[in-house]
């Protein structure tokens, strides 16, 4: 009973952070707007270096997935958090707005957080032991 309860206040918590805080943290920080649920490639470097990051996330799931299922919870997290850190560096190094990398940084700590405190309940819950 309580596990879903957890669950449930879990998976709301990361919709709300992975859906509703960065548009507002964007805004409150003046930076660019994204476009949702597309490509928001600055130039054809960062095209390039996220395409081979989302080839090697998709190889190792299907790789390590068969070991273990909660592996591929632990791409997820390493590919979000290394093309987040990857937008930040490429939004640092070639826009003109200095609050987008700054968004991003503060998106990819949020993140980051996120991640290590779900795997810390996924480890500690007897029912995922």
């Amino acid at each position: 009973m309580y596990l879903w309860l957890e669950l449930i206040l879990l998976l709301g918590g990361f919709t709300a952070l992975f859906a509703v805080a960065p548009p507002l943290v964007r805004w409150w920080m003046k930076a660019d707007k994204q476009k949702r649920f597309s490509d928001n490639h600055i130039n054809e470097f960062h095209k390039t270096r996220d395409w081979a990051l989302r080839i090697t996330a998709l190889a190792a799931g299907f790789i390590l997935f068969p070991l273990h299922s909660l592996v591929l919870g632990v791409i997820i997290a390493v590919y979000t958090i290394l093309s987040t850190g990857l937008q930040a560096y490429v939004e640092w190094k070639y826009t003109g707005n200095p609050s987008n990398y700054k968004a991003s940084l503060l998106q990819l700590i949020c993140f980051t957080a996120a991640f290590v405190f779900v795997f810390g309940w996924i480890s500690m819950s007897p029912t995922f032991a």
